[in-house]
C-alpha cells in the first residue's frame, strides 16, 4: 500500500506533468496560430515576446516540482522514469529560454530592420528559421517527456 508522502508525490509528478502538456498543447496549437492570423508581425513580436520568457519558466518549475516529488516516489521503476523525465522537461525549457530565445529575439530584430524584398533571402531569416525549428524540437520533446510520466503515472 502506498504511504500517503507516495501518493502525494506521485499526484504532483501526474499534476506537473500535466501543466507541461497543457501548455505545450495549448500555446502552440491554439495561442501560437491566433496570434499569427490576428496580430501584425511587430504586435506578434512584443505579445510572444512576453509571453516565451514565462512560458519556459513554466516548463522549469514543473520539472523542478518533477524532480523533488519523484523523489519520494515509492517505486523504484517511477522513479527511474520520473527523475530522467524532470531532467529532460528542465534541460529542455532552460535552453529554450536562456541560449534560443535570446537569439531569435535578436535575430527578428535585425530581419524587421531590413526592407520586406531582403528579408525572406536574408542569412539571418535563415538562421531564425533553423534555431526555431531545434526550439520545436524541444518542445515536442518536452510533451513527449510529460506523456510518458502520465502514461507511467496514472
Amino acid at each position: 500500500m502506498e504511504t500517503l508522502i507516495s501518493f502525494l508525490a506521485k499526484f504532483l509528478v501526474i499534476l506537473s506533468a500535466a501543466v507541461v502538456v497543457g501548455k505545450v498543447v495549448y500555446f502552440n496549437f491554439f495561442v501560437a496560430p491566433t496570434l499569427n492570423k490576428i496580430l501584425d508581425p511587430q504586435n506578434r513580436v512584443k505579445v510572444t515576446g512576453a509571453l516565451f520568457p514565462r512560458y519556459y519558466y513554466l516548463g522549469i518549475a514543473c520539472g523542478i516540482l518533477i524532480l523533488l516529488a519523484a523523489t519520494q516516489l515509492q517505486m523504484q521503476f517511477d522513479r527511474w522514469v520520473a527523475i530522467p523525465a524532470g531532467f529532460v522537461i528542465i534541460a529542455a525549457s532552460a535552453v529554450c529560454r536562456f541560449f534560443f530565445l535570446p537569439k531569435l529575439n535578436g535575430l527578428k530584430s535585425v530581419i524587421e530592420q531590413m526592407p520586406p524584398v531582403e528579408q525572406k533571402r536574408s542569412r539571418e531569416q535563415k538562421e531564425w528559421k533553423r534555431l526555431q525549428k531545434i526550439a520545436l524540437r524541444l518542445n515536442l520533446l518536452i510533451l513527449i517527456a510529460g506523456l510518458i510520466l502520465i502514461a507511467r503515472m496514472s
